[in-house]
């Protein structure tokens, strides 16, 4: 046991130091890009290729993030941080983050938000982010033609609780 916990941690470090190396060439990266992107010298073949090299730092940034979570997770000291905002907000930030992957593919990405998604909810905002990515990646990763969508909805309950879901 001793010594699976010391793999375990040094599994851990190793991680958290590879992630934190990668994570600032890439966030100059994605930051370059956006500053490229507000130029207005630039044609819309450029432009196409700059929301492309913004996407793809965004996805690897939270593949690193996704490595970190499980050495985390592994090591037991993953931790959720609830914090407020809305939904729809977050939903739409998504979406709006993976059209150029979609468009890139061919495909049309839509959002679909069922009831009052405006409503603020309590949640691991960052996580449900990070899932959402990975999900709605995968979605067009692997849809051939024709479209993608997004639909949410949030239920409450009546013991004040709730629930968001997206299909």
């Amino acid at each position: 046991a001793v010594k699976l916990d010391r793999e375990t941690k040094a599994r851990s470090q190793f991680f958290a130091q590879m992630s934190h190396e990668i994570r600032t060439p890439m966030n100059a990266i994605i930051g370059f890009a956006r500053l490229l992107l507000q130029g207005k010298d630039i044609n819309e073949t450029q432009r196409e290729q700059l929301l492309m090299i913004r996407s793809s730092g965004e996805s690897l940034l939270t593949i690193i993030n996704d490595l970190l979570d499980f050495a985390k997770a592994e090591a037991g000291k993953l931790s959720l941080l609830p914090v407020p905002f809305r939904a729809a907000t977050l939903l739409k930030s998504v979406v709006a983050m993976m059209e150029s992957l979609a468009r890139g593919k061919g495909l049309d990405l839509r959002l679909r938000l069922v009831g009052n998604l405006d409503t603020v909810v309590v949640a691991d905002e960052a996580r449900l982010r990070q899932v959402l990515v990975n999900l709605i990646g995968n979605a067009v990763k692997f849809t051939e033609k024709g479209f993608v969508e997004v639909k949410a909805s949030l239920t409450h309950e009546a013991s004040g609780n709730g629930r968001l879901t997206v299909i």
